[in-house]
Protein backbone atom coordinates (compact mmCIF):
# COMPACT_ATOMS: atom_id res chain seq x y z
CA UNK A 1 0.00 0.00 0.00
CA UNK A 2 1.14 3.19 -1.06
CA UNK A 3 0.70 5.86 1.95
CA UNK A 4 0.79 9.81 -0.17
CA UNK A 5 -1.14 12.04 2.23
CA UNK A 6 -2.11 13.73 5.64
CA UNK A 7 -4.99 11.29 6.25
CA UNK A 8 -2.94 8.31 6.25
CA UNK A 9 0.09 10.01 8.25
CA UNK A 10 -2.74 11.11 10.97
CA UNK A 11 -2.87 7.42 12.08
CA UNK A 12 0.69 7.77 13.48
CA UNK A 13 -0.86 10.63 15.96
CA UNK A 14 -3.55 8.47 16.88
CA UNK A 15 -1.44 5.22 17.73
CA UNK A 16 1.11 7.68 19.84
CA UNK A 17 -1.88 9.54 21.52
CA UNK A 18 -3.61 6.19 22.61
CA UNK A 19 -0.83 4.40 23.95
CA UNK A 20 0.71 7.69 26.06
CA UNK A 21 -3.11 8.68 26.46
CA UNK A 22 -2.10 12.65 25.89
CA UNK A 23 -3.62 15.20 23.70
CA UNK A 24 -1.91 16.13 20.63
CA UNK A 25 1.73 18.08 20.99
CA UNK A 26 5.44 17.36 20.84
CA UNK A 27 5.60 15.12 24.07
CA UNK A 28 5.60 11.83 23.14
CA UNK A 29 5.72 12.83 19.26
CA UNK A 30 2.01 12.46 19.34
CA UNK A 31 1.65 15.43 15.98
CA UNK A 32 1.05 14.24 12.51
CA UNK A 33 3.70 16.55 11.62
CA UNK A 34 6.56 14.04 12.72
CA UNK A 35 5.10 11.21 10.05
CA UNK A 36 3.95 14.19 7.81
CA UNK A 37 7.19 15.69 7.93
CA UNK A 38 9.76 12.10 7.30
CA UNK A 39 7.18 11.22 4.36
CA UNK A 40 7.96 14.73 2.80
CA UNK A 41 11.23 14.39 3.76
CA UNK A 42 11.39 10.59 1.89
CA UNK A 43 10.19 11.95 -1.24
CA UNK A 44 12.56 14.77 -0.79
CA UNK A 45 10.55 17.90 -0.67
CA UNK A 46 12.40 20.62 0.20
CA UNK A 47 10.10 22.63 2.21
CA UNK A 48 11.42 20.33 4.97
CA UNK A 49 15.04 20.54 4.66
CA UNK A 50 15.20 22.48 7.76
CA UNK A 51 14.32 19.91 9.86
CA UNK A 52 17.07 17.27 9.28
CA UNK A 53 17.95 14.62 7.06
CA UNK A 54 15.42 11.60 6.18
CA UNK A 55 17.69 9.33 8.40
CA UNK A 56 17.21 11.80 11.55
CA UNK A 57 13.53 12.43 11.36
CA UNK A 58 13.05 8.68 10.62
CA UNK A 59 15.13 7.80 13.69
CA UNK A 60 12.76 9.96 16.13
CA UNK A 61 9.83 8.84 14.16
CA UNK A 62 10.91 5.46 14.77
CA UNK A 63 11.67 5.69 18.66
CA UNK A 64 8.15 7.33 19.12
CA UNK A 65 6.39 4.38 17.66
CA UNK A 66 8.91 1.80 19.68
CA UNK A 67 7.97 3.88 23.08
CA UNK A 68 4.26 3.75 22.15
CA UNK A 69 4.27 0.35 21.48
CA UNK A 70 6.25 -0.58 24.52
CA UNK A 71 3.87 1.22 27.02
CA UNK A 72 1.46 -1.17 25.67
CA UNK A 73 3.41 -4.12 26.22
CA UNK A 74 3.41 -3.14 30.01
CA UNK A 75 -0.10 -3.15 30.19
CA UNK A 76 -2.19 -6.23 30.98
CA UNK A 77 -2.96 -7.96 27.38
CA UNK A 78 -3.83 -11.16 26.42
CA UNK A 79 -1.52 -13.52 25.00
CA UNK A 80 -2.57 -13.06 21.36
CA UNK A 81 -2.10 -9.15 22.21
CA UNK A 82 1.24 -9.64 23.49
CA UNK A 83 2.35 -11.68 20.69
CA UNK A 84 0.93 -8.98 18.18
CA UNK A 85 2.57 -6.08 19.35
CA UNK A 86 5.74 -7.73 20.57
CA UNK A 87 5.91 -8.89 16.66
CA UNK A 88 4.88 -4.76 15.78
CA UNK A 89 7.89 -3.42 17.89
CA UNK A 90 10.42 -5.96 15.70
CA UNK A 91 9.28 -4.77 12.39
CA UNK A 92 9.23 -0.84 13.59
CA UNK A 93 13.02 -1.96 14.77
CA UNK A 94 13.88 -3.36 11.51
CA UNK A 95 12.10 -0.89 9.54
CA UNK A 96 14.12 1.53 7.09
CA UNK A 97 10.90 3.29 5.32
CA UNK A 98 7.89 5.54 6.42
CA UNK A 99 5.67 2.86 4.50
CA UNK A 100 6.71 0.11 6.53
CA UNK A 101 6.31 2.37 9.96
CA UNK A 102 2.77 3.17 8.56
CA UNK A 103 2.34 -0.14 8.34
CA UNK A 104 3.39 -0.71 11.47
CA UNK A 105 0.79 1.76 12.95
CA UNK A 106 -2.46 0.19 11.06
CA UNK A 107 -1.74 -3.12 12.57
CA UNK A 108 -0.86 -1.41 15.67
CA UNK A 109 -4.10 0.45 15.68
CA UNK A 110 -6.35 -3.05 15.14
CA UNK A 111 -4.28 -4.75 17.98
CA UNK A 112 -4.87 -1.96 20.41
CA UNK A 113 -8.43 -0.99 19.40
CA UNK A 114 -9.67 -2.07 23.11
CA UNK A 115 -7.59 1.12 24.47
CA UNK A 116 -9.95 3.77 22.62
CA UNK A 117 -11.03 6.37 25.22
Amino acid sequence: MKYTNYGEAFMYEVLIRRAHKCKRGARHGADVCYMKNLMDAEKGSSHVRHLGSFQKQFLSVQGYLIKALDKFLSKKLSIEERARLTQLRNRTEKAFSSQQLLDVVNDGLDVTERFIG
